[in-house]
């Protein structure tokens, strides 16, 4: 290794870099192809975001293919995810928080192909 000036040392270990601009996202991939690529808790941080943001175009009037399954199950998720006392409470050190992620992740899962089409509605409508 060398010290490159800053006060860094350079690896001689080489750098992995990939071009993603020319893939689409086929669905097959971790998320359903809901969202880019990243750790599952930014996907599902980003996910969330999407959710919110099809929320708010139904409130506006603009995207009304909102299915009522997808707002009962975010909805669930929400309220389980703040109540302290669930399947696993979450004043039990891990455990209480590892379940709250799982219901959030599972109805992510369930309303992924929803939140594909909101996706694909919005990019054609360029908002």
């Amino acid at each position: 290794m060398m010290d490159n000036g800053t006060g860094l040392e350079k690896s001689n270990l080489p750098v992995r870099t990939e071009d993603h601009s020319n893939q689409q996202n086929s669905g097959s991939a971790q998320g359903g192809g809901v969202l880019p690529e990243g750790g599952m808790i930014s996907r599902c941080l980003a996910n969330v975001c999407i959710f919110f943001s099809m929320l708010n175009n139904f409130r506006k009037g603009r995207y009304r293919k909102f299915p009522w399954w997808t707002v009962l199950s975010m909805i669930f998720a929400f309220f389980y995810v703040i109540n302290p006392l669930d399947l696993f409470p979450d004043f039990i050190p891990f455990i209480g928080q590892i379940d709250d992620a799982a219901v959030l992740i599972l109805s992510i899962r369930m309303i992924g192909n929803d939140l594909k089409k909101y996706k694909l509605w919005k990019s054609s409508n360029n908002l």
